[in-house]
């Protein structure tokens, strides 16, 4: 099996009796049973590559930290454009990159910006 997923948000075509959600896919297009988010997480931390499909387009998702799963990134978007990485604070901004002070004032701002 291929180590893309994808993940697909529902919310806009199902009706609240149908109890919108997500769900994940397998490369092939077969469903994963039981939590989308669990088995996503998981996937992630096992060094896959996650593809997420929501209203506002295509996005790729993978550990910053697994260097197999950035090199499957760069095989499958090409060129050497730096990645947006995600962090849930400065601090684990300061472990994966050079943060200045500058830059961690911007990444305490309540909008979040991208740094």
């Amino acid at each position: 099996m291929r180590t893309e997923i994808r993940v697909g948000h529902a919310g806009e075509v199902a009706s609240p009796a149908a109890g919108a959600g997500l769900v994940l896919l397998a490369a092939d297009g077969a469903a994963f049973p039981g939590d989308a988010i669990v088995q996503a997480a998981a996937l992630l931390r096992g060094g896959g590559v996650l593809a997420l499909d929501g209203p506002d387009g295509h996005e790729l998702a993978a550990d910053a930290r697994s260097g197999a799963a950035v090199a499957v990134l760069r095989e499958r978007v090409g060129g050497r454009d730096p990645f947006t990485v995600m962090v849930p604070s400065a601090a684990e901004a300061r472990e994966l990159a050079e943060v200045s002070a500058a830059e961690e004032t911007l990444l305490g701002d309540p909008a979040r910006p991208v740094v």
